[in-house]
């Protein structure tokens, strides 16, 4: 029995979990520019309905901030549609939309409202409503736009109930001057009381074709009506159907681009390699501006000039076999040594000379004894200055010099 209520108890969790996770999902009324957004206002159903239109034409996303004025030849016609709230192009951009048009390319722009400077230089303005779309589902106002087919010299009109947005809100007035981007126009279609909302523009061996209606391209105004989805089809009658290449893009906001390197900003990845090499960059000049240390060269130490002239003399002098003239040279440098390192005086070479010399340089008194012996006998001149004698002098001699 506790099993069974266990079971229940289980099962009835699971149908409750069940019945709460199948909660309706609240619609997304809100406006978004994006060719994948299948909500009432996004524009998926137009992005599937191009491809169609133009069979024979090769399909390029491009981001919203692009520019795609500069990406092709006269031996590829292309058309560029952009579809956005507000489209914007700086005077760089300008220039490169009208070499584009004149070459023999298309333009269709899409948006709410567009940069003064563009509407001026295409001789129109543009009249901006306030006026919001019917919240209330019960209560049924409509919007109507006539359409002026370019086959057959017709006018269709197509009607939309409005709701949470008003679709044909905004409209163009022609002013009258003249451009070199208003050569000549065709008003396209018309809203309810025959305002234009939009006109193509023939520029060179191009066309221009601008609209104030983004949202009767969304997916609410092509479901609403049936008869509606046709509206797409007599609006895109106006484009060439020979094009070889469509540039889309879509976005809230189409800003101007003063350089075409500026789209490298607009994406994560280019974005942050940039950041990152300027900063090495800077890091690498901080670093570089520290003072270097120069290398500092081995200084060998001082050699003793003295030793090494009097070893040149003495080679001399045992060359030629000057035996008694080196051994008296030796002597003298001896002294020398003897007075400046022990301090003895070497003027008299008596017993207590022989004892200090012996304590002050370490030696035995009879290596002491012996040394001064040969030294007496060098200057008394009473000993044969041999080879044999000359070498026993020098080894004794060298025994007595510090280290």
């Amino acid at each position: 029995m506790r099993r069974i209520i266990t079971i229940l108890c289980y099962c009835a969790i699971f149908a409750f979990a069940a019945c709460t996770g199948r909660a309706k999902t609240k619609t997304n009324w809100e406006v978004q520019y994006s060719e994948e957004a299948k909500s009432p206002y996004g524009f998926y159903l137009t992005a599937q309905a191009l491809p169609k239109l133009f069979p024979k034409a090769t399909f390029k996303d491009v981001p919203i901030k692009a520019n795609v004025f500069s990406s092709t030849t006269n031996q590829n016609k292309s058309v560029y549609f952009c579809l956005s709230d507000r489209i914007a192009f700086s005077a760089y951009e300008m220039r490169q939309l009208d070499d584009w048009l004149y070459e023999g390319n298309e333009a269709v722009l899409i948006a709410h409202t567009f940069d003064p400077a563009l509407l001026e230089s295409l001789s129109i303005s543009l009249n901006v409503s306030r006026e919001l779309g019917n919240t209330d589902e019960d209560q049924k106002i409509t919007d109507a736009v006539k359409v002026h087919v370019s086959q057959n010299a017709v006018v269709k009109t197509y009607t939309i109930a409005r709701y949470k947005q008003r679709i044909f809100n905004n409209y163009f007035s022609i002013t009258g001057k003249q451009d070199s981007l208003a050569a000549s126009y065709t008003i396209l279609s018309t809203d309810a009381k025959d305002h234009p909302n939009a006109i193509a523009f023939r520029i060179g061996e191009g066309r221009l074709i601008i609209m104030s209606a983004p949202l009767s391209f969304s997916n609410y105004f092509l479901l609403e009506d049936p008869r509606n989805q046709a509206y797409l089809e007599d609006m895109m009658a106006y484009v060439s159907k020979d094009v070889k290449y469509v540039y889309t893009s879509a976005g809230y906001n189409k800003t101007p681009q003063n350089s075409s390197l500026s789209i490298l900003w607009d994406h994560m990845a280019t974005r942050m390699a940039l950041i990152l090499s300027v900063l090495g960059l800077l890091i690498y000049v901080l670093f570089s501006l520290k003072r270097k240390q120069r290398i500092i060269p081995v200084v060998e130490p001082l050699k003793n000039d003295s030793a090494s002239f009097v070893e040149t003399i003495a080679g001399l002098y045992y060359n030629k076999h000057n035996n008694k003239n080196l051994a008296q040279k030796m002597i003298q440098h001896f002294f020398e040594y003897v007075r400046s390192t022990y301090q003895l005086n070497t003027n008299l070479l008596d017993e207590v000379f022989e004892q200090k010399l012996s304590i002050r340089s370490g030696r035995t008194k009879a290596e002491t004894n012996y040394l001064v012996t040969q030294i007496k006998q060098v200057l008394a001149d009473s000993i044969d200055v041999n080879d044999t004698f000359l070498h026993s002098f020098y080894k004794n001699m060298q025994t007595f010099y510090k280290k």
